[in-house]
């Protein structure tokens, strides 16, 4: 069986380390981008089944809104889900990343459990 591919945008080490720890022990193939400049070189590389980006990006002047726009106005990525994670908690926030194309937002810190359900959620 394929393992499913996940490809993950997070500028932050620590928490690059923490999905690593996350998702050790499962059976997903995970890509991690530091850029969203490399997330799109790695999509235009490979086929993969979700995306997972942090919305607060220091890089190249693109946070993840505008990641996910761009990917979901270009047809060869647009069906892929993406979940955002984001520290923004509050309603309006979350309501600004869900209208720009995450299927889910999850705030940080990272409940352990809820992540991985998340992923199994859009990972069939």
């Amino acid at each position: 069986m394929n393992r499913k591919k996940i490809i993950i945008l997070e500028d932050d080490q620590l928490i690059i380390n923490l999905y690593k720890l996350l998702l050790k022990n499962e059976d997903y193939e995970i890509k991690i981008a530091q850029t969203p400049a490399e997330a799109l070189k790695y999509l235009n590389q490979d086929k993969y089944s979700l995306i997972i980006a942090d919305i607060s990006l220091a890089h190249e002047g693109m946070e993840g809104i505008e990641f996910i726009k761009l990917i979901k106005n270009n047809e060869k990525f647009s069906s892929i889900p993406a979940i955002a994670v984001t520290g923004y908690n509050l309603k309006h926030d979350i309501d600004k990343i869900l209208e720009a194309g995450y299927c889910e937002c999850i705030t940080k810190p990272i409940k352990t459990q809820e992540f991985k359900d998340l992923i199994k959620k859009y990972i069939i």
